[in-house]
């Protein structure tokens, strides 16, 4: 898709990619980021979606992928930033442009019983499952997020298998077991197109 010189062009662009995914990226790194900053999530969606404008000519006609990869590592930057003020009232970077926002209103939703059912795992695991049963994306698409934000090789093979075995620390968990009974996310077939 061609740049446009049209700014009329791209903000309907923008729209319309706002529209499609603004809220399924907050939701995500609402998570990947909670307890903590989950509140920045906003912020670096928004700073993802005015990039992908910039960026408009280089990308793919569904350009989620490059949006899950982008709005990750913004959310880290400004993760980082944060970090470095111990008074959390300290103003962030604030966007050029105006904010995108998909629906008047929006509230950012952490999936508390997401939280405290994978509490026990690592971040990468985490991040796994959100993608693989929340999001419901393909393994494949899951294997390509996970090897730019990593930086390390992932193939849906993988991503398959480190999902069973997150899926099955969870089943060891005696408290797990109990107070979840793996609900939300039980195990299941992977999907057409993914490596068994």
């Amino acid at each position: 898709m061609p740049l446009s010189t049209d700014r009329a062009d791209d903000d309907t662009w923008l729209r319309t990619l706002s529209a499609a995914h603004h809220a399924k990226l907050v939701r995500y790194i609402s998570n990947m980021l909670y307890p903590n900053f989950h509140d920045l999530a906003p912020l670096a969606v928004n700073d993802a979606l005015h990039l992908a404008v910039k960026h408009r000519g280089e990308l793919d006609d569904d350009p989620l992928r490059w949006l899950y990869i982008v709005a990750t590592n913004q959310a880290r930057t400004r993760m980082r930033q944060e970090r470095r003020f111990s008074d959390r009232q300290t103003p962030l970077d604030v966007l050029d442009d105006e904010p995108v926002v998909a629906e008047p209103g929006e509230k950012i939703l952490i999936n508390d019983s997401f939280q405290e059912l994978v509490k026990t795992l690592n971040p990468v695991d985490r991040q796994l499952l959100w993608l693989t049963d929340v999001d419901k994306l393909p393994h494949a698409e899951v294997a390509a997020i996970l090897a730019e934000i990593f930086k390390v090789p992932y193939s849906a093979n993988l991503v398959t298998q480190r999902r069973g075995r997150a899926l099955d620390r969870l089943g060891a968990d005696p408290m797990v077991q109990e107070r979840h009974r793996l609900q939300r996310l039980r195990p299941i077939p992977p999907r057409k197109g993914d490596d068994a």
